[in-house]
């Protein structure tokens, strides 16, 4: 019996650590450090992270598309400025899973804090979210 447990003990081990390594760490990206902001958001790894916006005013012409879990949008307060540019009806934020039309795959625990959004009346929504769960949205 207590050679059992032992055995079972090390499995459970032995899984846990397999589970752990297989994640990516969460990364903290400076999206200033990008040619553009989407290129920021698509560097995030699987394992979530937070893009960190600068300041500034950013025109923006298709959705920013956030497409990971457990991924933060941090811009620094009323000085980081979306300006939704296009005339098509588009949103300048767009939170869904890549595959989300095929596989109706849900994403978990997306954040948006610290940064404006504004448009124009033939531009769309500010913020368009399908298939996620725990937004949360700060500031």
């Amino acid at each position: 019996m207590k050679t059992r447990l032992q055995l079972l003990s090390l499995l459970v081990i032995t899984l846990t650590q397999f589970t752990l390594l297989a994640q990516e760490p969460a990364a903290v990206i400076d999206a200033a450090k990008f040619k553009t902001l989407q290129a920021a958001l698509d560097a995030v790894p699987a394992g979530g992270g937070m893009v960190k916006l600068p300041p500034g005013k950013f025109e923006l012409t298709e959705p920013l598309w956030v497409h990971t879990e457990d991924t933060r949008l941090e811009g620094a307060g009323t000085a980081t400025h979306l300006i939704n540019k296009n005339e098509e009806g588009q949103p300048a934020l767009l939170l869904r899973a890549k595959d989300y039309a095929k596989s109706k795959k849900k994403l978990w625990r997306i954040q948006l804090g610290n940064f404006r959004i504004s448009g124009n009346p033939k531009s769309g929504d500010g913020l368009l979210a399908e298939g996620i769960n725990e937004i949360f949205i700060q500031g």
